[in-house]
């Protein structure tokens, strides 16, 4: 969309703006050139249809981030052994890859002959969430998978002096080594999860990861000392005048080789130098000629530029800027300061909503404290700390270290005082709109305090009140997209129920805790039975300490959270909502088999039914009609028994139960061929409208105003939107 629109304002500025015809059709011109190149060169990703398969590869290792148990990198595809594989293999392609228990002195920059598991790319699809497929296929990864074994050790790759600078740091304490290399190195990868949500949740993620802030510290101080030098040494000489500029400029190459020339660094630099020619006035052209120029080369130089979000977040916060202060005085400095980053939160606000549907509501005061605190104090004691480690006088890295404490604590408390807001999609619209419309007011010309401060109040009164009354519906039941796993969320007003809670893998990372920013607090969970696709996430909520006033299964358990037994009959009601258990029976006697033990749950609401089956089998579901009969009768929604194994959904009970839903909570591509042909082929047969989360993500049922509304967070391509049967797509 983003591309649209530009692509669209280019068109338009070519019809009727004649001063920026010309400049408006080039750029048009080479957003489309490369897009057609983008086209053309990007990697044919795995097919979906291949599945999982086992192959040989001789890999690079690249961009290497350590867990607990494991290490993820790129791995850069070197040679291909086996030529008579199934998966059409090219020097140069790049898989996303995990490796257990791995080597301990792996590291960038090695190669290996591995044998590896591979899959398709994709990623989870719920509501308003970050897609990790599209990101993988953004980032050029042809398949994910994991090292099943490594036959040998090859001799290294050359290693870079980024690599080299970077494990010269091991040696030091582990956070202030992890700080300094990704401060100073763009060494993101360093930081823990933890400390990336804290920079989230405070808006300060740009100052620890290179970016234009970082390149333009690095030109504006070399610039400035290279300045001071040549006065002193040659104050008369007309000739060396330009000599800054061209040693900043050079400094800014020099420093992207060293950290690479990843898209951001790449970005930012171009931005940078163009800045520097702008600024020169050698023969320069205008800052709104630069801002084009630059904008032109960026797509030229990476055709894929434009979609990345960093794209539009770096272009726009500098259109916004020259709009904001090119041809206007400039007021004192501190004036200057708070106002620029008060323009920027409120301009980015808006950006970040359409970008990312987030908001970190205590990043204005933060970054007021910490871009001076990161740029006047914390970077040049980086540079500090960096003499003390090429010359071995560790006591050099004690004041960046003692600095970089500061900044994390504050940061800590802030994030803990307002954490990052997720934006609901249906305010979505109206908060850029108003957020957009306070960030031009501060930019009207010949208004005073006062009337601007009236103006932004008026914008940004719609924002609070859609924020105060957003607009949800009575009752709603989520079907999340976990993979090969069940997590069902049940939600009125602030009550919320979660039935199942997804698996949990080796790697210790559970599915279900990309459904939420902040996990909220669940009045009821059920858990199914103990199966790992059911049960695996109960862990994670525990260690993000998610209250849970009550958690049903079918054997009690003790512990910190009240624990009850699901049995026949017993359930609890809620604002007009009956939650009732329909299996296992009453008594102490579970079924033998595990999936027949699990928890049965009617849930009734107004003149609605949803059934949730959990794993039973067939034998199971025909007590459970024989039992309940017509009360099961005309259910709306149905989550199809065991993902849609052969074992469940008889179809007899399809017949006498006739949802008007059902949906098949299945991994992508997974190796049971759930849900099978017979039970899709089953369902059909009765007219019955089916929901797969492989193929449409996520699915919402809303009822508004008497009436079901059914909706996926995803259209599977090829397929029109909407309820299916879908047996044809497989």
């Amino acid at each position: 969309m983003p591309l649209f629109w530009l692509a669209l304002a280019l068109a338009v500025l070519a019809v009727i703006a004649r001063p920026w015809r010309w400049a408006a059709v080039f750029s048009l011109a080479v957003l489309m050139l490369s897009g057609l190149d983008l086209r053309l060169r990007a990697p044919e990703p795995m097919p979906e249809s291949m599945g999982t398969v086992t192959l040989e590869r001789v890999i690079r290792i690249e961009a290497l981030e350590r867990d607990a148990n494991r290490v993820r990198f790129r791995g850069r595809v070197d040679t291909c052994p086996d030529k008579r594989d199934s998966v059409v293999c090219k020097p140069g392609q790049a898989y996303r890859l995990s490796w257990y228990d791995p080597e301990p002195s792996l590291h960038s920059g090695q190669r290996w002959h591995v044998t590896l598991r591979l899959k398709p790319n994709h990623g989870y699809h719920n509501f308003d969430r970050f897609d990790y497929g599209a990101w993988l296929s953004r980032e050029g990864y042809v398949a994910t998978g994991y090292v099943l074994a490594h036959n040998v050790r090859l001799p290294d790759a050359s290693v870079t002096l980024r690599a080299r600078l970077s494990s010269m740091l091991s040696h030091l304490d582990a956070r202030g080594g992890r700080w300094l290399d990704a401060l100073t190195l763009g060494q993101g990868k360093a930081l823990t999860r933890d400390e990336w949500d804290q920079l989230r949740d405070t808006g300060t993620t740009h100052l620890f990861v290179v970016s234009g802030l970082h390149v333009g510290l690095i030109v504006g101080g070399l610039w400035w000392v290279s300045r001071r030098v040549i006065t002193l040494l040659c104050p008369l000489d007309w000739r060396t005048r330009r000599a800054p500029w061209l040693v900043a400029g050079v400094g800014a190459l020099l420093y992207a080789t060293l950290v690479g020339w990843g898209p951001a660094v790449s970005r930012a630099t171009i931005m940078a130098l163009i800045a520097l020619w702008v600024r020169s006035g050698y023969r320069s052209p205008s800052p709104w000629q630069g801002w084009w120029l630059a904008l032109v080369l960026v797509i030229l130089i990476d055709p894929s530029a434009p979609g990345r979000s960093g794209f539009w977040l770096s272009f726009g916060a500098v259109a916004w800027l020259l709009m904001m202060w090119l041809d206007r005085p400039r007021p004192r400095p501190w004036v200057f300061l708070a106002r620029t980053q008060l323009f920027l939160t409120l301009a980015m606000a808006a950006m970040l909503a359409l970008s990312h549907g987030q908001w970190a509501p205590i990043s204005l005061p933060v970054n007021l404290i910490a871009v001076p605190w990161v740029s006047l104090v914390m970077m040049p004691l980086a540079c500090l700390a960096w003499i003390g480690v090429l010359s071995g006088i560790e006591s050099f890295v004690l004041p960046f270290y003692a600095a970089s404490t500061a900044f994390w604590e504050v940061t800590a408390v802030a994030a803990r005082l307002a954490p990052v807001w997720t934006l609901p999609a249906a305010i979505t619209s109206v908060w850029v709109l108003g957020v957009s419309g306070a960030a031009l007011c501060l930019l009207l010309p010949g208004l005073g305090l006062r009337t601007r401060g009236v103006c932004v109040c008026a914008m940004l009164c719609p924002v609070a009140l859609a924020l105060l009354n957003p607009a949800t519906p009575s009752f709603r039941v989520t079907v999340h997209d976990v993979g090969q796993g069940l997590a069902v969320s049940v939600e009125q007003a602030s009550y919320h129920v979660l039935y199942d809670t997804g698996a949990r893998f080796r790697s210790g990372f559970a599915p279900i805790s990309t459904l939420w920013d902040r996990p909220p607090a669940f009045d009821e969970v059920v858990v199914s039975h103990g199966d790992n696709d059911h049960s695996g996430g109960l862990g994670w909520l525990h260690e993000q300490a998610v209250v849970m006033a009550r958690i049903w299964r079918p054997v009690a358990e003790t512990g910190a959270v009240s624990t009850a037994r699901c049995r026949a009959g017993r359930g609890w009601s809620h604002a007009g909502t009956r939650f009732t258990f329909l299996w296992p029976p009453a008594g102490n006697a579970l079924p033998e088999d595990s999936n027949d033990r699990s928890c049965v749950l009617l849930i009734e609401h107004e003149a609605i039914k949803i059934l949730l089956m959990g794993d039973v089998g067939r034998g199971v579901e025909r007590q459970l009609l024989k039992r309940y009969g017509d009360a099961l009768r005309d259910v709306d929604v149905m989550v199809a028994s065991h993902h849609g194994s052969r074992t469940g959904s008889d179809p007899a009970v399809i017949r006498a139960l006739s949802p008007r839903h059902v949906v098949f909570s299945a991994g992508k591509a997974n190796r049971y061929g759930h849900p099978h042909p017979e039970v899709v082929a089953s369902f059909r047969a009765v007219g019955v409208c089916q929901w797969r989360s492989d193929l449409h993500g996520a699915v919402r049922f809303d009822y508004v105003h008497g009436e079901l509304k059914g909706a996926s967070s995803r259209t599977p391509r090829g397929i029109d939107p909407g309820c299916l049967g879908v047996e044809s797509a497989r």
